[in-house]
């Protein structure tokens, strides 16, 4: 398997222009509402996906970089084989840290955010649902806000699966032990235990990014959430470094 220099290229024009709409749905919130920036999960849900973005950017510009046979820097990193006996190995194992992260990092977002909102709004049903991830979501999505987000559950649901395969080295491995059939963007995707999930490529990916960025911003300016008074708390913000905002 070699790496195809020119699929991530185009991966990380794709990065760029979410990352650019990200920002636009960040300058619509500054202008439309008073929410606190380092602290309302409203404005924060999309300023983490921003960074997320920025940092996947800055990944697949240095991967590229690196599959230049040129590359200038491959001595100063000291790698235990000789680079010209193994270069490509040591770019796929990168390429394939960066994905992993991809998957743990985005899922974590976008549950944890669901989770603040959901903590705020009720949190004694909350407190009772709070161990399973799908009925958080399922709850929230479809009837806590002032619409159904059907799409949105069915997206997370399909994450949350890829995410799982992280813990089995990338085979699916269902507690049931049984095969399963999702739907996204009107393709049919299949799970079948003790198999690599093989269709989990950088256009998928990415196009589930810029899903759940159109998600964020639609739950913050729902009209069951916008309307909210006061800070909607993001918890962990306090221990990320400031920087982007």
């Amino acid at each position: 398997m070699k790496l195809k220099v020119t699929n991530l290229e185009k991966s990380l024009s794709k990065v760029i222009e979410i990352r650019n709409k990200t920002d636009k749905d960040i300058s619509v919130l500054i202008c439309k509402f008073d929410w606190d920036q380092r602290k309302d999960i409203r404005i924060v849900s999309l300023i983490k996906i921003l960074r997320f973005l920025i940092a996947l950017q800055l990944s697949l510009h240095s991967l590229i970089n690196m599959a230049d046979t040129e590359y200038e820097h491959w001595s100063d990193l000291k790698l235990p084989r000789p680079i010209d006996e193994d270069i490509e190995g040591y770019l796929l194992a990168y390429k394939s840290f960066i994905e992993i992260s991809f998957i743990s990092s985005l899922f974590s977002i976008i549950e944890s955010t669901i989770r603040a909102y959901y903590q705020h709004i009720d949190s004694n049903e909350y407190e009772q649902i709070k161990k399973s991830t799908y009925k958080v979501t399922n709850k929230f999505l479809l009837e806590k806000l002032d619409r159904e987000f059907t799409n949105g559950l069915e997206w997370v649901d399909f994450m949350r699966n890829i995410r799982n395969v992280i813990h089995n080295n990338g085979v699916f491995s269902p507690i049931d032990g049984k095969s399963r059939t999702m739907i996204y963007k009107d393709n049919e995707y299949r799970f079948i235990p003790g198999k690599l999930l093989h269709f989990v490529e950088w256009p998928l990916l990415l196009d589930l990014v810029n899903d759940f960025r159109e998600l964020m911003f639609q739950i913050s300016i729902d009209e069951n959430i916008c309307s909210l008074p006061g800070t909607i708390p993001e918890p962990f913000r306090k221990s990320e470094i400031d920087g982007i905002l």
